[in-house]
C-alpha cells in the first residue's frame, strides 16, 4: 500500500513585490507557509488555515497556481499552490 500525504501552501505578495516566508521551528531554512490537509478539509481551507497558524495572516484566496506532486521519503506527495491575499489584521502568534 503507497503512503500518501496532502497539502496546500499559500503565496503571499505583498504590493513592494516581497514573499511571505516562514522559518521552521529549529531551522535555518525559508519556506513559504504549508501543511496537510486535515480529515473532511478542503485544499483552499486548508490554505487559510495554514496561514493563520504559521504567519498569524487572514487571508484569502486569490487563484489556484498549481498542484505539484512528487515523491518524499516514500511517501507520495500532492501539495496544491494558491496565490493568496491578506485579508483583515494579523493576529499574534503563540
Amino acid at each position: 500500500m503507497t503512503k500518501t500525504w496532502n497539502g496546500s501552501a499559500g503565496v503571499c505578495i505583498n504590493d513592494k513585490g516581497e514573499v511571505l516566508l516562514v522559518r521552521g521551528y529549529n531551522s535555518t531554512k525559508w519556506a513559504i507557509p504549508s501543511g496537510g490537509i486535515e480529515e473532511d478539509e478542503t485544499p483552499e481551507a486548508c490554505c487559510v488555515r495554514e496561514m493563520m497558524e504559521e504567519t498569524g495572516y487572514p487571508v484569502k484566496i486569490l487563484k489556484k497556481l498549481k498542484i505539484k506532486t512528487t515523491v518524499v521519503k516514500g511517501y507520495d506527495v500532492c501539495i496544491h499552490y494558491f496565490l493568496v491575499a491578506v485579508n483583515g489584521s494579523p493576529k499574534p502568534l503563540n
